[in-house]
């Protein structure tokens, strides 16, 4: 039987997604129990210059809220 008391966390972003100013769009979901318990999705100030740089804001963003 697997182990049903997991703390698993999901990060993604959508690089420059926003049209006008180019910012782009980082969120995760945490779930405990298959439950969600935080959740985040926010378009970031800064402008990242590539599909890694949004994906590394994005992770940031879960593990501060981990942490």
């Amino acid at each position: 039987m697997e182990n049903q008391h997991q703390l698993i966390a999901f990060c993604d972003s959508d690089w420059a997604g926003d049209a006008d100013s180019r910012r782009s769009t980082v969120g995760y979901i945490m779930t405990f129990c298959n439950g969600p318990i935080a959740w985040s999705s926010r378009v970031k100030k800064t402008i990242a210059l590539s599909t890694v740089e949004a994906e590394y804001m994005a992770l940031t963003e879960g593990v501060k809220e981990v942490k």
